[in-house]
């Protein structure tokens, strides 16, 4: 399945012509920090279309930059943010490659399985939710190997059994509304390096899990077994 954004409506004021294009709020640790120490600047807003469909689902979702539409997850642990639901169980997450919702979210489902024992769990948990952090998803997590090899391992199961899978975002055939020839050109631009590099969908089923077969449970209790986390990180914070 490959989400397309379809329809973009450019939110253009006078004299706004040259300015930078909004990006779609996002509430992680990096963009928490950002926004403390720089003042906002005036930008271009905008509001936008995605289409979603496969042999069995065709929806839309709609989002905008004055809104809260990708998800995060809450200094109390939950996720929040607008989602596209296709049940009470699943759902499609609007997500950022830089704020590690993805990583989190697949710690969150594993943990809930209880497939990894408690000392690589707390291994795992302080690589990606350093004290720190005060309860954000930590910023730099591409250099932590714990997390790269909880990924590696469990990413390939997860997604098989659609508890949780990676959806790419297409803009190739992305309709511009507002603005002229140049503006569009830059826009197309933008969601080019924005949109389809920087963010992504998840379909994530809350409900599944429970109902995972003693095989496809055995699944991911293998790549539980393989994963060798660097536990010292624990004795930093206890």
């Amino acid at each position: 399945m490959v989400i397309e954004l379809k329809k973009i409506i450019l939110d253009l004021k006078n004299g706004q012509k040259n300015l930078e294009f909004e990006k779609l709020y996002e509430n992680s640790y990096k963009e928490a920090l950002t926004r403390e120490v720089l003042k906002k600047k005036e930008k271009i807003h905008w509001a936008g279309v995605f289409h979603i469909e496969d042999d069995e689902i065709k929806m839309e979702f709609s989002v905008n930059t004055r809104g809260n539409f990708i998800t995060y997850l809450d200094l109390d642990g939950y996720l929040n943010g607008e989602v596209a639901e296709i049940d009470d169980g699943s759902s499609f997450h609007l997500v950022s490659k830089k704020s590690n919702i993805y990583e989190a979210m697949c710690f969150m489902e594993v943990k809930k399985l209880k497939v990894l024992p408690e000392k690589k769990l707390k291994a795992l948990e302080y690589s990606l939710f350093p004290k720190f952090a005060q309860g954000y998803i930590a910023s730099a997590i591409g250099v932590d190997n714990n997390v790269g090899e909880f990924m590696k391992l469990f990413i390939p199961v997860l997604s098989n059994l659609e508890l949780i899978k990676k959806i790419d975002i297409s803009c190739e055939w992305t309709e511009i509304i507002g603005g002229d020839r140049d503006i569009k050109e830059r826009f197309e631009k933008f969601l080019k390096d924005y949109v389809e590099k920087e963010l992504f969908f998840l379909y994530y089923d809350t409900e599944y899990g429970e109902m995972l077969s003693k095989k496809e449970f055995n699944e991911l209790f293998a790549q539980g077994v393989k994963y060798n986390p660097n536990t010292e990180i624990i004795d930093l914070y206890e």
